[in-house]
């Protein structure tokens, strides 16, 4: 084993992977690489998750608003994060020296900015008027439609944060992210099921 690449990846890091190949360095590199695979995998399956959810979420705000800058006409304040998120997102597309039009904003907020309108707080001013139309092929509860949305950001963040995630069902939650996006549009579902290599990389595991 080159000791260079260990001592790159750290032994902290490495050893999640050292317990799931019992001691085993060598298989453990391999469940590492294996790891960072299906982790790519599935980040393209959320990719297109996410763009979905935001644009659907953002559409049926806008006509909810007759606005297309609808997050700076709603008729409640912000709570704090979802403040700062915005603001965020402003400022950071006028350090690149571009306006914060409305297209600009939406692609810039973060998946946890969308994932918190269908949260508790926002359950009588966004859910039952109106948000719960982003998703026209489900009938859904604001509860059940929160935690798959949560679910879905934490394993986000854990695979862009190069973290191990061979503890989970995978195939399991390659499945719950299609079906997300079948809320919102079966068209588009098919679509990302036919571009996923989730499937052919979880069958390649040879570790």
């Amino acid at each position: 084993m080159n000791t260079s690449i260990l001592r790159l990846i750290t032994n902290e890091r490495l050893s999640k992977y050292v317990v799931l190949a019992q001691g085993d360095v060598d298989k453990a590199l391999d469940l590492y690489l294996f790891n960072l695979k299906v982790s790519s995998a599935l980040f393209e399956v959320i990719g297109g998750y996410e763009i979905a959810l935001r644009n659907s979420m953002h559409l049926t705000l806008e006509h909810a608003f007759s606005a297309e800058d609808w997050f700076d006409h709603v008729p409640f304040p912000w709570l704090p994060y979802e403040q700062r998120s915005l603001s965020t997102a402003k400022q950071q597309i006028r350090t690149r020296k571009k306006q914060p039009t409305p297209g600009r904003i939406v692609a810039e907020l973060t998946l946890g900015f969308w994932c918190e309108l269908a949260g508790s707080p926002y359950r009588d001013s966004l859910w039952i008027p109106h948000l719960h139309k982003a998703f026209p092929y489900k009938r859904l509860g604001r509860k059940v439609a929160y935690e798959r949305l949560h679910d879905i950001r934490i394993l986000r963040n854990r695979i862009a944060h190069h973290e191990c995630i061979l503890n989970l069902n995978l195939p399991a939650e390659h499945d719950k992210i299609i079906e997300a996006v079948g809320w919102i549009c079966p068209r588009t579902r098919k679509w990302i099921e036919e571009f996923s290599s989730f499937s052919v990389r979880w069958q390649s595991r040879t570790c």
